[in-house]
């Protein structure tokens, strides 16, 4: 059996931390302990604390990895049409999710943290994200849409309904077709962001 270098041994104890941490932190960051860390990823506490130090490192070493794809990605669809950097912004978001889930879902939790060293390289990530969409909202490809019927005032304001006595009063928008319904109010509306063909 060869023998396995003392760099290598600790390269791994480094990857198996650094996946555990981030499933850990993925759950909310101060929800997350380091004993935990370190029984999940099946290292002693004093191993963690050598190659880590505290919280912070570990966090950093969860969204170094996840920010510099994400830029390197977005940097590759910056030149295009503003229809295809959206398409290319979606496919970015999708290949992050399948190789970085958990550090995607820890970058949400980190947002309103001080990220020290990882500050410039979120802030020009989200930048960047948001720059293609000014695009292509500029240029008429994205646009938003009414929410369709909201609650009135007083309803909102008076709160629940309380239940009454007695013989149930009958709402007759529920005996009439959804189709026939919306038509009466103007046609369904919806909210969201659509891709326009022109």
């Amino acid at each position: 059996m060869p023998a396995v270098s003392i760099p290598s041994r600790q390269a791994e104890a480094r990857a198996r931390i650094v996946a555990a941490a981030g499933r850990r932190l993925a759950d909310g960051i101060d929800a997350a302990s380091l004993d935990e860390i370190a029984a999940d990823a099946d290292v002693a506490r004093a191993t963690l604390f050598n190659l880590f130090g505290h919280k912070d490192a570990l966090l950093e070493a969860v969204l170094s990895p996840v920010l510099d794809d994400g830029l390197a990605r977005l940097a590759a669809i910056a030149p295009g049409p503003p229809r295809a950097r959206v398409a290319g912004l979606v496919d970015v978001y999708l290949a992050l999710w399948a190789t970085h889930r958990d550090a995607l879902r820890v970058a949400y939790h980190a947002q309103s943290l001080r990220l020290g060293p990882l500050a410039h390289r979120h802030v020009a990530f989200v930048r960047a994200i948001v720059a293609v969409l000014d695009d292509a909202a500029g240029a008429g490809v994205l646009h938003a849409r009414d929410a369709g019927p909201r609650p009135h005032r007083r309803a909102a304001a008076r709160g629940p309904r309380r239940r009454r006595r007695g013989r149930p009063r009958l709402d007759p928008r529920r005996h009439v077709p959804a189709d026939r319904r919306d038509r009466r109010r103007g046609g369904p509306r919806r909210r969201g962001v659509v891709i326009s063909d022109t």
